[in-house]
């Protein structure tokens, strides 16, 4: 996913990236590059984004528990009651 923010940067006249994604607190660094396949990986991101942007219907609803720690959280559960096992 972090590819994303590279193909932006390219889309805006930037060349030869790579970046270095910081995780302050596990004290790690993990080094991204930019590669010629990337790029159709990430248009495939944004074609299936705007796939479903476009859905006269909302996705299914994917119940995971990692979601309850999501910063989207109340946007995905806004109409589920709270019967359903989900707080």
């Amino acid at each position: 996913m972090n590819q994303y923010y590279l193909y932006i940067l390219i889309k805006n006249g930037i060349s030869e990236l790579s970046a270095i994604i910081e995780y302050p607190k596990l004290r790690q660094q993990q080094i991204e590059e930019w590669d010629l396949d990337d790029l159709q990986t990430v248009e495939g991101w944004i074609a299936l984004a705007k796939k479903v942007i476009h859905q006269s219907n909302c996705p299914d609803l994917i119940k995971k528990p990692i979601c309850k720690k999501c910063s989207y959280y109340n946007f995905c559960y806004a109409t589920e009651s709270d019967s359903n096992g989900i707080n």
